[in-house]
């Protein structure tokens, strides 16, 4: 959040950011960037406190149908997440993705 913008517009910005500061995040993007995508739980979707934001910049939404696990031993917690996509479209779709396929 602290470094420079660029001189110029990326093409496309991916990030996971801390769900804590992921407005602050997705502000600075959307400034540097024409396309942002971003992994987070779908409860930033879900809060009067970001509403106006999301009015301002309208994502679309691609659930994942299974939990993410962050800790590599496969566990996940109890956070359905969902990628956020900024400047692709004019926001507003939403759609769940396939299931991941079980391991063999």
């Amino acid at each position: 959040l602290e470094r420079p913008a660029p001189f110029d517009r990326y093409d496309v910005g991916i990030a996971n950011p801390p769900f804590v500061h992921a407005e602050a995040f997705f502000r600075k993007m959307l400034a540097e960037c024409r396309i942002v995508v971003a992994l987070l739980p779908l409860a930033f979707a879900a809060s009067r406190g970001r509403l106006a934001f999301h009015r301002q910049h309208p994502s679309d939404l691609y659930v994942l149908a299974d939990r993410p696990s962050f800790t590599g031993d496969g566990k996940t917690d109890s956070n359905d997440c969902a990628w956020f996509v900024f400047g692709l479209t004019e926001g507003g779709r939403w759609q769940v993705l396939a299931s991941t396929p079980e391991e063999a």
